[in-house]
């Protein structure tokens, strides 16, 4: 929970009180989103995000789902946060539209040195996220 504090801390000791922010990255910190089938991630430190006046426009969008997903074949079912969204772009101060949508779900093949085939597995055990901003 202390990392989120944080690192809302440093960005605004960073920051202007007028800045346009976006902060992104792998959080480990997620909510209960039930009607999506996204689990919560340490949800008393994602509650600090909205309260310190972030969006996350992911989770606004309709369709938003886990990017750490159990239908990921590189995640190990045992870890924490499987079949959460815990990884984010963040929005404070943007005026613009903005739409995030989930990718890198595809399977990507590769082959050894030698030849021999690897099987498909996605590029990471998380899903990314891409954002577009509409003036």
């Amino acid at each position: 929970m202390g990392h989120v504090k944080a690192l809302l801390d440093w960005v605004d000791d960073k920051s202007g009180d007028d800045a346009k922010l976006i902060v992104l990255g792998d959080l480990n910190v997620g909510p209960a989103l039930a009607k999506r089938e996204i689990d919560a991630e340490q949800p008393e430190a994602y509650a600090q995000i909205p309260d310190a006046g972030f969006a996350d426009p992911f989770l606004e969008e309709p369709n938003a789902t886990c990017t750490f997903c159990s239908d990921n074949p590189l995640v190990v079912s045992g870890d924490t946060g499987v079949g959460a969204a815990i990884d984010h772009i963040l929005t404070r101060g943007i005026d613009s539209e903005v739409t995030v949508e989930r990718i890198f779900t595809e399977l990507s093949s590769a082959s050894t040195a030698d030849g021999g085939a690897i099987p498909e597995l996605p590029l990471s055990d998380h899903y990314g996220l891409s954002a577009s901003f509409f003036e």
